[in-house]
């Protein structure tokens, strides 16, 4: 994806999304709960491996963030990895990861490198099946299906047999992928409801942010062919009905096994 514009500048309609559906720093809270369960996976992980080569406070070797935006996750994967890698396709967003960058080390004090690009470019610069750890968040939501499987299936070539890849994204609320076209209208977050089409089309459309919500089953079908197991599933970012959710509602829902009112999910997959 060369030239790519995130249409989303400067997260405004993100950020009128959460102060619609979210109180008392709920959004936030519900993310670092996602986060931590991640930790604790990798760590686990990790230590069943067997660790004892890695420098002290050293989780995992490389990792990747791919389609990092401006960074934001930089910080969490630095304190896992001894090497970290953000990739980043739209310019303005990368140079912003670049300069969080400049204040970050690994967890084996390592500078943080951020590319400008795609998955396409970071091909240039990781070698084949050297990838312990890659996250990709709240990307494929946003990018035609095609491309999708296309960077999963380059991403599997660039990762170790075990890696993990942790992912968040939109998750449809029933049993068929649902689409909308998000875009400002005099300052205001206006969403509509599109099909696959639309939303393919929308990539190109300025302006226009194009959001899917796959169910678990499309999404698995973008990873199995690229080589990866899913081994946890984490709704988040619950809209409950009548009220505000709390993180309370996260546990109980994920608990229960449902996840009709996650607006969002974690995957853990691990590469075979």
């Amino acid at each position: 994806m060369t030239g790519y514009t995130y249409p989303d500048k400067n997260d405004v309609m993100t950020s009128q999304l959460i102060g619609e559906v979210s109180r008392n720093d709920y959004w936030g809270k519900s993310e670092r709960l996602v986060l931590e369960r991640a930790e604790e996976f990798i760590r686990k992980s990790a230590q069943a491996e067997g660790s004892g080569c890695k420098a002290e406070g050293v989780v995992v070797g490389s990792a990747l963030d791919l389609g990092c935006g401006q960074g934001r996750l930089l910080p969490w994967l630095a304190a896992l990895a001894s090497e970290v890698t953000g990739a980043e396709p739209d310019p303005e967003r990368m140079k912003a990861a670049a300069v969080l960058a400049e204040g970050l080390k690994t967890a084996a004090g390592q500078p943080v490198s951020v590319l400008c690009g795609d998955v396409s470019e970071a091909e240039k610069h990781i070698a084949p099946e050297s990838l312990d750890l890659a996250l990709s968040s709240h990307v494929i939501q946003h990018i035609p299906m095609a491309v999708t499987g296309d960077m999963f299936m380059r991403l599997g070539r660039l990762m170790k047999k075990g890696g993990i890849l942790v992912m968040t994204a939109t998750i449809s609320p029933g049993a068929e992928d649902a689409y909308t076209l998000e875009s400002m209208k005099d300052g205001v977050r206006s969403s509509e409801r599109s099909d696959r089409a639309g939303f393919e089309a929308a990539a190109d459309m300025p302006g226009v942010l194009p959001v899917a919500f796959y169910t678990q089953n499309t999404v698995k079908g973008f990873m199995e062919p690229a080589g990866f197991d899913l081994a946890d599933v984490w709704g988040y970012h619950f809209d409950v009905p009548g009220r505000f959710a709390d993180v309370s509602d996260d546990r109980a829902f994920n608990e229960a096994g449902d996840l009709s009112f996650a607006r969002d999910v974690m995957y853990i997959f691990v590469r075979r």
